[in-house]
């Protein structure tokens, strides 16, 4: 095996607890080292250009493992079931005060696939247990992944769930129910740091983009996209109006929101053929009657 630690900049003796670990252990640790603080989509990029392993995994600096055997279980899953692209499990989220929760997504054991994934009931666990079959970067970084062709994809392509994207496309994913990582809960995370609005508003965002990155093909994507910013809209002026918001981020969020609406409107003629195919049937005749109208 082979340990990547792609350390941005970082001031909490980091590199020095690394290189510890690589004398005791020569040969395994390659530290990917930075003079400035690059961001998350950038550091994490440089990691996935050097992934040439059969399979991978991402553990972010505050979680860890609970199962000595996760890796064993979650490979030897890998190797007997040459279908599928991901292995993930249960968690123990920790909680700043202290308190142990168990978080199985599922009571049983439950294989997905990317058409679940579309219908929003793929069942894949989060990045502390998700190990992949390498089938995306062994051959090198995506050309959407080396040069994201939107702004909004370097913050959309730095965490798990685009990678849970881009291997369900290829694969199927595996999900034991047993308990095997712990998912430390903090207020400084890129999720977990902000509040549930934002996170909204980040969701939609990701949805839309993936609709983007693969080539505006499945347009469930974009749909769930806008269900999860008719949430957000709901409570905007509320958020949007908090005085302890500051200027800088309420600048950006109703930038991120006007954004999403010109997306919306742009693939209009898309979404209402989605709608017309999915909705029962009564609902059906009702929204067909409302784009008459609209369209008069």
């Amino acid at each position: 095996f082979r340990i990547l630690v792609a350390d941005d900049c970082s001031t909490d003796r980091s590199r020095e607890i690394v290189a510890a670990y690589d004398l005791a252990h020569p040969g395994v640790i390659t530290v990917l080292a930075s003079e400035s603080n690059q961001k998350l989509f950038r550091n994490v990029r440089r990691a996935y250009a050097l992934t040439d392993t059969p399979y991978f995994c991402v553990l972010d600096p505050d979680d860890y493992w609970t199962d000595e055997r996760h890796l064993d279980k979650a490979v030897g899953f890998l190797e007997a079931h040459p279908e599928f692209t991901i292995y993930s499990a249960g968690i123990e989220r920790l909680e700043p005060d202290g308190r142990r929760t168990d978080c199985a997504f599922a009571a049983r054991e439950t294989d997905s696939d990317f058409d679940d994934y579309l219908a929003g009931r793929a069942v894949v666990a989060f990045t502390q247990t998700c190990v992949y079959r390498n089938v995306v970067f062994a051959n090198g970084l995506p050309a959407k992944v080396k040069d994201p062709p939107y702004p909004s994809m370097e913050r959309t392509l730095r965490g798990d769930s685009f990678r849970n994207f881009l291997h369900l496309r290829e694969g199927k994913a595996h999900y034991s129910p047993g308990i095997e990582a712990c998912y430390r809960i903090t207020d400084e995370g890129v999720y977990q740091g902000v509040g549930e609005f934002e996170r909204k508003v980040m969701n939609a965002r990701f949805f839309a983009d993936m609709w983007r990155y693969d080539d505006e093909r499945h347009v469930e994507l974009l749909a769930c996209s806008q269900r999860l910013y008719a949430l957000a809209r709901a409570e905007a002026m509320r958020e949007l109006a908090r005085p302890d918001l500051p200027e800088k981020k309420l600048r950006a969020l109703a930038a991120e929101m006007a954004d999403l609406e010109r997306l919306y409107a742009d693939g209009r003629k898309a979404l209402d053929a989605h709608l017309l195919r999915t909705l029962p049937f009564r609902q059906r005749l009702r929204y067909r009657g409302y784009l008459k109208l609209r369209h008069k």
